[in-house]
């Protein structure tokens, strides 16, 4: 897996605090009046078309549960989106919601002494600029824009092994993947792989 697979697994360690740098949120579609809403829907479309939109993420979410023998972690995925071919090393698996998001959870070897805070640190840079970050002695979470996509990432180290989680998606989707990205963090489970 890249940096930018990476960049988007370490954001769920927020619950409970986290720093964050001063970032207005963006206006809900509704307050921001009608002429802003249209226009605010047409750059969507647009912008929707230029990455070959698979349509709009359902009002209703569905999940289906993703495991990974190999090292030994599950996470539920959104079945809107579409899974990619597993990778032939089977370490991961990634699904996509047309050009506009993409999922990614993951494992590896770990390396003695890796930090999983200086690898969000990496992937903060590699990524774009991180708008909240947390960090302990074995995990780390980090957010952040690149562009108008909006990276997400987790990571974790246990028993020799590095696992991740992340998403990255238009920034207008925002609203429909908060709660996606609450309820796939949750039921990511990282553990051992079976010897």
């Amino acid at each position: 897996m890249g940096h930018a697979a990476l960049a988007i697994a370490a954001a769920a360690l927020c619950a409970g605090g986290c720093e964050r740098k001063a970032t207005p949120p963006a206006p809900a579609a509704a307050d921001a009046g009608p002429k802003a809403s249209s226009a605010t829907a047409a750059a969507s479309a647009t912008a929707a078309s230029s990455r070959g939109d698979a349509g709009p993420v359902p009002s209703t979410i569905g999940y289906d549960t993703y495991t990974n023998g190999r090292f030994g972690f599950g996470v539920e995925y959104p079945t809107f989106m579409s899974r990619e071919p597993e990778p032939t090393n089977q370490d991961g698996q990634a699904w996509t919601f047309g050009g506009r998001a993409t999922m990614t959870a993951w494992g590896m070897h770990a390396w003695p002494g890796m930090k999983p805070s200086e690898l969000c640190a990496d992937a903060a840079g590699d990524s774009g600029a991180a708008t909240a970050s947390r960090s302990s002695k074995d995990r780390c979470w980090i957010t952040g824009k690149h562009g108008d996509r909006i990276f997400w990432e987790r990571r974790v180290v246990s028993r020799g092994t590095l696992f991740g989680l992340s998403l990255e998606y238009d920034e207008d989707l925002k609203t429909a993947f908060d709660p996606i990205i609450a309820h796939v963090s949750a039921s990511w489970s990282p553990g051992r792989a079976a010897p």
